[in-house]
């Protein structure tokens, strides 16, 4: 989308997945300031995520993830952890854009058939 950036991106999605992944929205888990904290930190991470075939608008809802107690790395280690679990979230990112309905994920095979990804 014309105009789409991963700001709007994560003000669509960010609280809806922190949702599904805490149980709390961003603003009930002391989080409401998280992207315009952090969201303007992914940039550099942008070419390492892409090579691997993580869409920068996923990378960014992860990244805000690093802030939280989910990582379990030092937070210099950022990136491999993103690249190491988008498999364990990108189902629920998946979810998030179906809800939203602005979808940047799976193929409509990955959805018949999750357990083969």
């Amino acid at each position: 989308m014309i105009g789409y950036s991963h700001y709007n991106y994560l003000n669509d999605h960010l609280d809806l997945f922190w949702q599904k992944v805490f149980g709390k929205n961003l603003l009930d888990s002391y989080c409401a300031g998280i992207i315009d904290a952090h969201g303007d930190k992914g940039y550099d991470y942008k070419k390492r995520w892409e090579e691997t075939g993580i869409n920068f608008y996923h990378g960014m809802m992860l990244f805000m993830l690093t802030y939280t107690e989910v990582m379990d790395r030092p937070k210099h280690e950022s990136t491999e952890w993103i690249i190491e679990n988008y498999e364990k979230y990108r189902f629920i990112i998946a979810e998030v854009e179906e809800d939203v309905g602005v979808m940047f994920t799976l193929t409509d095979e990955e959805r018949r058939y999750p357990s083969i990804n």
